[in-house]
């Protein structure tokens, strides 16, 4: 039997993270056919810069999120890679088990991979691991992750209105009626109402089957 301990697994680094992010940039305006100006100009716009190279983690994660809510979806070649940092396993049951299902739920639900939450928890908390976190700084991130779930789900709720020609104040009615959302509450405030209410104006999701869906091109 070795006297030496088997090496741990390491963590990704923030520069291995940041060189990631940056494949990632350049792969979405491939895919999505940007000119040089038209890309330059949404560096600037939503990363600060007009450059990849000079941004920060969290610069380039705000760029990346911009071209998902254009329709980029990356590769599931990355995200299988990034399973490998999906949610830790020595967590324990409890309270912080909890919040990392919800840390996850929200993660899959935007379409990122773990890795984010790491970078999170390092830009927020200069944590380098989730494990590190305690309940009051996953609660912080899960709140950071609604309300960009939020900001991306307005976006994607105002284009998908205007595809089938409604107005904001149906998105409360399609979640009342389908989704047994409370007249109550303001659905802003709601990332999954939302979520429920963009999937069905896009067909994906049967609800109720009070109303019909718009028809889509």
């Amino acid at each position: 039997m070795s006297d030496h301990p088997s090496p741990r697994r390491a963590q990704p680094t923030v520069s291995a993270l940041h060189k990631k992010l940056v494949q990632l940039v350049h792969v979405g305006k491939s895919k999505l056919r940007l000119d040089e100006d038209t890309y330059r100009a949404m560096l600037v716009t939503h990363g600060g810069a007009d450059s990849t190279t000079g941004m920060t983690v969290a610069q380039l994660e705000r760029v990346l999120a911009h071209l998902r809510t254009c329709g980029f979806i990356p590769a599931r070649t990355a995200q299988t890679r990034a399973g490998k940092h999906r949610t830790p396993h020595n967590l324990g049951a409890g309270h912080n088990g909890d919040l990392v299902k919800k840390v996850e739920a929200l993660l899959t639900d935007a379409g990122l991979p773990w890795t984010y939450a790491v970078s999170m928890a390092q830009r927020m908390y200069r944590k380098d691991r989730i494990e590190f976190c305690d309940s009051v700084e996953l609660a912080g991130i899960i709140a950071a992750l609604e309300r960009a779930a939020t900001k991306r789900l307005q976006q994607q709720l105002q284009a998908a209105l205007a595809t089938a020609g409604l107005q904001w104040g149906h998105v409360k009615y399609i979640a009342v009626m389908e989704f047994g959302f409370s007249p109550k509450w303001g659905v802003e405030a709601y990332p999954q109402a939302m979520s429920q209410v963009l999937r069905f104006l896009k067909g994906e999701l049967v609800g109720a089957g009070k109303l019909t869906p718009p028809a889509t091109s």
